[in-house]
């Protein structure tokens, strides 16, 4: 009987842990999401980049070179657009693969109020969640 008790004690501890556990990715991921894409829509690309896969931080790079070598007004123009920009996160889901996770979330326009909805995905690398693609 005694044994039955603690065998149910740690089902149920167990339960505990993994919803705990799974909480905390949620949680994070969210986080990462929301600093990612506030550097991101304000082109600070080198910032975007440290959440990024080495794959994903090159073409960030890029990026931010087309960017840089805009003229200053037009460089100006598409930073005040950019920066008007509202995102929220809408969802955090694990894949089957436990090292893989989708982020969809919303972006938000002064021109277009309802949003568009996008994705984004982490991977994880050497324990650590990336961005790996976006608008996957």
């Amino acid at each position: 009987m005694t044994g039955r008790v603690i065998g149910l004690a740690l089902i149920a501890l167990s339960a505990l842990l993994l919803t705990s556990a799974c909480a905390n990715v949620e949680e994070d991921l969210t986080l990462k999401t929301q600093d990612f894409l506030k550097a991101y829509f304000n082109a600070e690309y080198k910032k975007a980049g440290s959440f990024c896969t080495d794959s994903l931080g090159m073409e960030l790079a890029k990026s931010s070179e087309s960017f840089n070598s805009l003229e200053p007004t037009i460089k100006e123009m598409v930073l005040k657009q950019v920066q008007a920009v509202k995102t929220e996160v809408i969802s955090v889901e694990k894949n089957s693969s436990k090292d893989t996770v989708f982020v969809k979330y919303r972006v938000v326009l002064p021109s277009f109020p309802n949003g568009v909805d996008n994705n984004l995905s982490f991977v994880k690398v050497k324990k650590e969640w990336k961005v790996a693609s976006l608008g996957s």
